[in-house]
């Protein structure tokens, strides 16, 4: 099963406004984890799909932003009321594991020790991979965080990372030891339809470019481009640049094997030689070969 992920610290968060009153020029890539995290929950627990922009607004309207960060409390009260999404909460990671069994989420408030962060911070635990260790959606990535060295942990001894997939995996006692604050434990009432393992918009497989495209390191704009020198060699056979320090783009009409990856409600191909967009908005830039 696929999560949908929401990131904090890139092009879109540094562009949403989120102040407050101590920080007037905050962002949601500042200061926006709780809304991250909070949105994750939504859209992975229901079927609702709502923007990262709309969904910050909405909870400024609602009185969820405080002067540090987000009042988690006031959004489970606000979810609870819009989207029907009940709420209890806990410290132990016992009543976490039991609740991410029923097919539940859960929204951790962490950091301080620096496993996860080192200051207060808010990730959404989506559930349980096969080998019993926590599935977690953190808003706020960088290129070498599980593997870094933080307050004296060295993060690769107690975490795995799937960057595709943007999962993070770590043992129930991981998330016990960073425990900041309360981990709330949602689930969706008989209101909302519970989101299922329903057939994603695209699948993997071959996929044929309907427009020249620029090939970029990770699945986003906010990730770099690519140059032609760090293609593959059919990359660079279907390049519309021989140049090896050129701006890597592929041609129109290139087939390429692809996995797909959704984030922040736009989708991306994962080829051999990088990620492509498939999908932002309504704009379609490959169709199945």
């Amino acid at each position: 099963m696929s999560y949908v992920y929401v990131q904090q610290n890139g092009t879109l968060g540094a562009s949403i406004p989120y102040p407050s009153p101590a920080h007037p020029s905050a962002t949601v890539a500042t200061s926006g984890c709780g809304v991250c995290a909070s949105l994750m929950a939504l859209m992975n627990l229901t079927t609702y799909k709502v923007s990262l922009k709309n969904w910050t607004q909405a909870l400024r309207n609602a009185g969820c932003r405080d002067n540090e960060g987000t009042d988690m409390e006031a959004v489970c009260a606000y979810m609870k009321k819009k989207y029907g999404i009940a709420y209890a909460t806990t410290t132990s990671t016992d009543k976490v594991v039991a609740w991410l069994k029923k097919g539940y989420g859960v929204i951790a408030n962490v950091g301080g020790e620096g496993y996860f962060s080192s200051a207060g911070h808010f990730v959404y635990v989506a559930g349980l991979a096969k080998n019993g260790k926590l599935i977690v959606l953190d808003p706020y990535y960088y290129a070498d965080k599980w593997t870094s060295t933080v307050n004296g942990i060295n993060r690769s001894k107690y975490f795995t990372y799937s960057a595709s997939k943007h999962e993070v995996y770590c043992k129930p006692s991981v998330l016990g030891a960073d425990r900041a604050g309360w981990f709330y434990l949602l689930k969706p009432t008989k209101k909302v339809k519970k989101k299922t393992a329903a057939k994603p918009k695209y699948t993997d497989g071959r996929y044929v470019l309907l427009y020249d495209m620029v090939v970029r390191t990770g699945p986003g704009t906010d990730y770099a481009a690519k140059k032609v020198k760090d293609l593959t060699a059919d990359g660079k056979a279907h390049a519309t640049s021989k140049n090896p320090n050129a701006k890597a783009v592929l041609k129109t009409g290139t087939k390429a094997d692809a996995t797909i990856v959704e984030k922040n409600g736009e989708y991306w191909m994962k080829i051999p030689s990088g990620f492509v967009c498939l999908q932002k908005g309504s704009k379609v830039y490959a169709r199945k070969a």
